[in-house]
């Protein structure tokens, strides 16, 4: 058994950078400024309970939880002291006098469980101060009065008390955190040592000493947490860490170290970078375990960034590593990640401090001593040994600094220091003993032997060859003269003899011995040390390659041997390359005026100020300017040239920086100093947060209004079921026009430079970039399945691409649901059915009267032609008969007159031949003979009249079939007699014919008829004209019919007609 015992020193004022709180207080919505008790949910929402309620933060805004009188849904007493949230995600509140309450996070409903006088398996009391789970479903109760089982499932309390007659029993009724060692044991923290209860039997074992060496007295044990076996106790005799296991005893912290006596030790947490916080009732403890180091944090009442209460009462960290403080005045949070830019700040309540909070000019020395300018001294630090020397002004000590203003530094390379002041001209410090408190001190100043001029000295530098230069405020450069001890000038002048102003704001010498000149109004100058000449670089308005501003207040070649020009207008560099003898070039080749000569950088490339003070470049060849809005990291090949800005936010001093206040050493560390001290920081140390900010909702809101959690009200309230942050789907109605959800990133690094986008699935084509909004708003969203999602990014730009998602679904109103819609469909089937009906039955009407009307023209038309023909039948007959009459008549009375008789017997014929074309005419206009077998049994009838009374014998079958009911055409029927009597009597003429065959036959819609002989024949293309086969094929071809005509001589003859029969139909 060993005993490990460490003793620390208790603080040390200023021996490191000072870190920066930043403070939540009830100005900022907590309900209250004691907190009492931190929690970080699983989903990262940030808890805090105080005197007077429950907070929820998000990183932006608190939710209050209160007790409501009357209410059994509220909290059981505003007074939280303790949250345990379970492995379902349940919280379980202990109060101080409201006993135990369950809240579920997700429908923020409560349930109180209290002591209930007369039952014995209700709370033993309604003081709880802490809470553990083990094993599950079974809650362990710290009250006032006992130790408590709470079983979850039945709801039901198992006490232990402190009584007489149990010697194994607590060793006191009042008890406070609790601590599992599995499986078999709780540690207990109580006002007089340590109890260790085992869980089977309801045994205790009762410590006044550490529970493992029995050597060191605990006293008043105020925390208690168990991690791989090691109890750390918080005790009186400060922090112990006991190994369980092994039996041993590390003295992590001893109480008898500190000397604030009245100091009482609360509870500690360990961090991820191996720290380990105390929080105390007069300040925090922060022990590095690596250094073995204690740093007391203390509230200072001049420094906001201090803590708000020196009376810690609680300690957290969360996810992404910031520390969270609970004091008597609000919260304090910690930021590790910001304290990778030291901070070296003036403490008013030290003595070991900077002598001002301003710092100028900052350089670190061959020794490693950091030298640093303020308005009231020159401050030297020790960062070894952490300790600040100041020097300052004494009238009557001429072995002091000549003013306290200072302005400049500069190491020079035999080790001294020269020190530029307002007012008091230049100092040469020089330690023969290499130690800074045996120091000798040389002043030159206007007016004295050396020859300077000026009293206020803004630059110095030391050339290459060990020549000093000194920019002066009003007399130009100046160049000392180190063997003699005096000066020589060069005075603002036009001519090139001097600088463009009487003021030099810095100084360089370029690594090919070009020295250039910055001034404060006459821009850049170009000095030739042999000729003693300057050339004037200066801002041409209308040139945009020229110098941005012609106030330049830093200068800096960088590895690639580019000049890098500092002004208050921008950053610039200059195009063309450095070179040995570049003043010549700049005298041959050059128009200042005309030629571009740089290229600028300031707002357009994303700076957020162009007052350049500074300028350092890295290992990785990036630059840092330090502005007046803090530092860029800036690369040229970079497509974004601006890397990353980095604000008072991240922990810088402040976002302004100062003149002559940046300085880089040999170790690649960094000094920016500013308005609020200095900066140190090495850039590969300033890593980016990496952690990835899960995404929450936080709000749903109708009409601009949150909805309401719980059940519904009436039928025309819409409430949730479940807290937006813990709800998949939302089921809208219709008329829900307005939607509006607000979310959250939950990192509470600058949780101010968090970013957002969003997207309504559904609606949105393409990703919405909300910068720092946190809330969106739709209208008028069509009925539809929807999911709206939302990504974030922490204060470093790391994206939490998954995000947060919420199904949407909007129904449509009952005149667009499906089954309004079928009723639709079903009505409009019926109009649409009936419109076509009334339709229908109006057209038959229509058609029955125009049929009506049609049969009664036909009908018309047809006793017309009827009555016409039978008229014209009778009157024409009966002048023929007169005719012929009267011609009889004549041939009696013509006696032997030969030759009347032969006029007498044409007129006969002729009128035979007449009568015989009027009955054929009449019979065209009879309607009752209109069809295709009454035509043809026409031709037939007329061929038998026609052979009748010859030897040539006629036959006419005319098997047609149901083509001969066809009606044809009134022309049809005509062309049809006049065609085939014409070649009837060109056969009884011409043939000689001893048999004739008409025949018809109606075959696929066409007709055909053939009129064939058996005659002596003829030669068709010799007589082509003749026998009327010229008007027979005419009248065919009218009626788009095919006529041919087939003959030899001493052969038969065949007529044969063919046409279509829809074209004598017509």
């Amino acid at each position: 058994m060993r005993f490990v015992f460490t003793v620390l020193v208790a603080s040390v004022a200023a021996a490191q950078p000072e870190l920066a709180f930043r403070h939540l207080t009830i100005d900022n919505g907590l309900s209250q400024n004691s907190v009492n008790c931190i929690h970080q949910d699983r989903l990262g929402f940030m808890w805090f309970g105080t005197q007077d309620g429950l907070n929820r933060y998000d990183g932006y805004e608190f939710k209050q939880y209160h007790h409501e009188p009357g209410n059994p849904n509220s909290l059981g007493n505003n007074y939280v002291w303790t949250i345990h949230e379970d492995r379902d995600g349940i919280f379980w509140i202990g109060s101080f006098g409201g006993g135990l309450t369950r809240f579920d996070p997700a429908t923020e409903t409560f349930m109180v469980f209290k002591h209930e006088k007369g039952n014995p398996r209700s709370l033993s009391n309604n003081h709880v101060f802490s809470i553990v789970e083990f094993p599950e479903s079974t809650l362990w109760l710290c009250t006032d009065d006992g130790l408590n089982k709470f079983d979850k499932r039945t709801q039901l309390v198992t006490r232990y008390f402190n009584t007489p007659d149990n010697i194994e029993g607590l060793p006191t009724n009042h008890m406070g955190a609790i601590a599992i060692q599995k499986p078999d044991y709780l540690w207990l923290e109580t006002n007089r040592g340590l109890a260790r209860f085992t869980i089977r039997s309801g045994a205790t074992e009762y410590f006044t000493t550490d529970p493992t060496t029995g050597t060191i007295p605990l006293g008043y044990v105020q925390g208690l947490t168990m991690h791989d076996a090691i109890l750390s106790i918080v005790c009186a005799a400060g922090l112990l860490e006991c190994d369980v296991k092994n039996r041993t005893t590390s003295v992590v912290i001893d109480r008898r170290q500190i000397a604030d006596t009245t100091l009482i030790m609360r509870g500690a947490i360990s961090d991820r970078r191996g720290s380990l916080w105390v929080g105390t009732s007069n300040g925090l403890l922060q022990f590095d375990r690596r250094q073995r180091r204690i740093t007391r944090h203390l509230h200072d009442p001049d420094n906001e960034k201090t803590l708000t209460h020196n009376n810690i009462l609680s300690l957290y960290q969360s996810n992404d590593d910031v520390i969270w403080i609970g004091t008597r005045n609000g919260l304090n949070q910690l930021q590790r990640i910001k304290e990778n830019f030291g901070a070296l700040r003036r403490q008013e309540h030290l003595t070991n401090t900077l002598s001002h909070k301003t710092v100028g000019p900052v350089l670190e020395d061959s020794r490693g001593i950091v030298w640093l300018g303020t308005p009231d001294g020159l401050n030297a630090y020790d960062r070894v040994r952490k300790m600040f020397t100041v020097f300052k002004n004494d009238p009557r000590n001429p072995n002091t600094i000549s003013a306290n203003y200072i302005l400049s530094l500069c190491e020079d390379s035999k080790g001294m220091l020269w020190v530029g002041t307002r007012g008091g001209g230049m100092n040469r410090l020089s330690f023969p003993k290499n130690d800074i408190q045996a120091v000798s001190i040389t002043r030159f100043v206007a007016e004295g032997r050396s020859g300077l001029r000026s009293n206020t000295i803004h630059s110095i530098r030391e050339d290459s060859a060990g020549t000093l230069w000194v920019g002066t405020a009003g007399h130009g450069l100046a160049k000392y003269n180190p063997h003699e001890g005096t000066f020589k000038h060069f005075e603002s002048a036009s001519d090139g003899s001097g600088p463009s102003h009487t003021y030099v704001y810095c100084i360089l010498e370029d690594s090919f011995g070009n020295m250039w000149i910055g001034t404060p109004t006459g821009g850049l100058n170009l000095f030739d040390r042999e000729s003693e000449r300057f050339i004037y670089i200066h801002n041409v308005s209308e040139n945009l390659g020229s110098l941005s501003n012609n106030i330049v207040l830093t200068l800096v070649e960088d590895s690639a041997h580019a000049l890098w020009v500092g002004t208050a207008g921008g950053l610039n560099k200059l195009i063309l390359p450095l070179r040995p003898n570049l003043m010549r070039f700049f005298r041959d080749s050059v128009n200042i005026d005309e030629d571009s000569l740089f290229v600028r950088y300031g707002r357009r490339e994303g700076f957020p100020n162009d007052v350049i003070y500074g300028i350092l470049q890295d290992d990785g060849g990036n630059l840092w300017l330090s502005t007046n809005r803090g530092l860029i990291v800036f690369n040229e090949d970079s497509s974004k040239h601006v890397l990353r800005i980095f604000d008072v936010s991240d922990g810088l001093q402040n976002n302004e920086f100062n003149q002559n206040g940046y300085f880089r050493n040999a170790a690649g560390e960094m000094y920016f100093a500013g308005i609020d001290g200095v900066n140190i920081f090495h850039p590969d140390s300033i890593r980016g947060n990496a952690f990835v900010p899960p995404v929450v909702f936080t709000d749903f809101l109708l009409f601009n209004k949150s909805v309401l959690l719980g059940p519904r009200r009436d039928e025309h309230t819409f409430t949730l079921e479940k807290a937006i942050h813990s709800t998949e789907t939302l089921k809208l109605s219709h008329d829900h026009d307005v939607l509006s959800f607000t979310f959250a990133a939950l990192g509470f690094i600058n949780p101010e430079r968090q970013l957002y986008a969003y997207r309504l699935e559904g609606f949105d084509k393409d990703w919405i970039s909300a910068g720092q909004k946190r809330s969106v708003t739709y209208t008028n969203l069509d009925p539809g399945e929807y999911v709206l999602r939302v990504r974030a990014s922490n204060n470093d730009g790391v994206w939490n691409e998954e995000g947060a998602g919420i199904a949407l679904t909007i129904p449509p109103p009952p005149w667009l649901s499906w089954y309004a819609y079928l009723f639709y469909g079903v009505s409009a089937l019926m109009i649409v059915t009936g419109i076509i009906r009334m339709r229908v039955k109006s057209a038959t009407r229509e058609l029955e009267t125009k049929g009506r009307i049609e049969r009664a023209r036909l009908d018309e038309r047809e006793v017309v032609r009827k009555q016409s023909s039978a008229d014209f039948h009778d009157e024409a007959g009966h002048r023929l008969t007169k005719i012929a009459l009267f011609t009889e008549l004549a041939r009696g009375e013509s006696g032997s007159n030969h030759k009347l008789r032969e006029y007498l017997a044409k007129v006969e014929e002729h009128t035979k031949d007449l009568s015989s074309g009027m009955r054929d005419f009449i019979w065209v206009l009879d309607p009752t003979k209109e069809t295709l077998l009454e035509t043809l049994q026409r031709l037939r009838d007329f061929g038998n009249s026609m052979f009748g009374y010859t030897d040539t014998k006629f036959v006419a079958p005319l098997p047609v079939g149901d083509g001969g009911q066809l009606v044809l055409s009134m022309e049809g029927r005509r062309a049809l007699m006049l065609i085939f009597k014409e070649a009837m009597n060109n056969c009884l003429k011409y043939s000689e014919a001893l048999s004739v065959e008409l025949t018809a036959t109606v075959h696929n819609g066409t007709l055909e008829i053939i009129l064939a002989d058996d005659g002596k024949g003829f030669d068709v293309n010799a007589t082509s004209d003749g026998y009327g086969l010229k008007t027979m094929k005419e009248r065919a071809m009218r009626l788009g019919a095919a006529l041919t005509v087939s003959s030899h001589p001493n052969k038969k003859t065949v007529v044969r007609f063919a046409c279509d029969i829809r074209r004598l139909c017509g």
